[in-house]
């Protein structure tokens, strides 16, 4: 079944009252439904059979149908590394789709389907950061002992791809993280802070016209090909100290409101 005749069937009758998803309201499911075939297009025409259920349960208005969707998908791509891309394509298109009780999370008085929505978004950071993280932190076991750093390994998920231009992301953390292919293009981080501390971008990370409104930290990050940031707008604090940039940085008609950190940058 190609994509479009998936998510035609997906979100066929998943109208309750005036609001549609979790967010589209006054009934306007044409709206929803073409923003939802464009995101999914990333895919390449082509879902998966096994994720297949992964798009009805996300587009479900159900929050709690949503998050189980996330664990699902999850495991599978944990189960089958072949289809890993493909579940960090699925978060990458949930997290680009405009949900319209976001905005009210930055007002400080997020109502119950932000809130509810928030904790969806949450599980799907969560679940990148986990697989791309070079970061070592597990619990005991019940014998008293750590797992086997070998164990922990295995939930690193290598050479992955991230497409999240125009996407709202609130409290985003990848530092410490390993990072391939990444697009922030138009995004905006929202929230108490976007966190890239230590983290390793192998190719050239582009942020042109990312809005961060909430303080970004970069310092110690290494930027393999160094970085584009071409117009990007920094409303709160910004710091690169001891960030290590191998290859040319872009910062043209950048805007910062406050002065960023940049003491002890090395470039080569």
């Amino acid at each position: 079944m190609d994509v479009d005749r998936q998510i035609n069937n997906t979100l066929k009758g998943e109208v309750t009252g005036t609001s549609i998803q979790a967010g589209i309201i006054n009934g306007d499911i044409h709206v929803y439904e073409r923003q939802y075939k464009e995101e999914f297009r990333s895919l390449k025409g082509y879902i998966p059979p096994l994720l297949s259920s992964t798009i009805e349960d996300l587009s479900s208005s159900n929050p709690f149908v949503r998050i189980s969707a996330v664990e699902h998908s999850d495991e599978i791509g944990q189960e089958n590394p072949e289809l890993r891309q493909a579940v960090i394509n699925i978060f990458c298109a949930y997290l680009r789709l405009p949900r319209l009780g976001i905005d009210a999370f930055n007002s400080g008085q997020p109502d119950k389907e932000c809130r509810q929505e928030i904790q969806v978004r949450f599980a799907i950071q969560e679940c990148i950061r986990k697989h791309l993280s070079l970061e070592i932190t597990a619990e005991r076991g019940p014998d008293g002992y750590y797992p086997p750093q070998e164990q922990l390994r295995k939930f690193l998920w290598s050479d992955m791809s991230l497409n999240l231009s125009g996407a709202t992301l609130v409290d985003f953390d990848l530092s410490g993280c390993s990072i391939d292919e990444v697009n922030f293009r138009a995004t905006r981080f929202i929230g108490n802070f976007a966190d890239f501390r230590s983290s390793i971008f192998y190719e050239r990370p582009k942020f042109d016209l990312a809005q961060f409104r909430c303080p970004a930290q970069f310092s110690s990050a290494y930027f393999n090909r160094g970085a584009s940031l071409k117009e990007a707008q920094f409303y709160c604090a910004a710091s690169f100290q001891e960030a290590y940039f191998t290859g040319p940085i872009y910062f043209d008609e950048a805007y910062f409101t406050y002065e960023p950190l940049i003491k002890d940058c090395r470039y080569s």
